[in-house]
């Protein structure tokens, strides 16, 4: 899983609870540095914070479809 997200405390929560649960966790606390990790971790599942300075959630979001045209993330809100 990568998780996304420009408050620190909150990555570090995410990660506490991901890997408790027995999964693998990833951090980016941008979203430029979510999209040049995101090929090298293959997340299959991606946290994306809305509210982020210079590149937000949404915009994180198409670009990743982009990426990947056809397998699409699923937006869930």
């Amino acid at each position: 899983m990568l998780a996304v997200d420009d408050d620190p405390v909150n990555l570090r929560v995410c990660k506490a609870m991901v890997e408790g649960l027995g999964y693998l966790y990833e951090g980016a606390s941008s979203g430029r540095d979510a999209l040049e990790m995101l090929i090298a971790v293959q997340a299959g599942v991606v946290l994306l914070d809305i509210m982020m300075p210079s590149m937000d959630g949404f915009d994180v979001c198409r670009e990743i479809r982009k990426m990947f045209p056809g397998a699409g993330p699923r937006v869930i809100t």
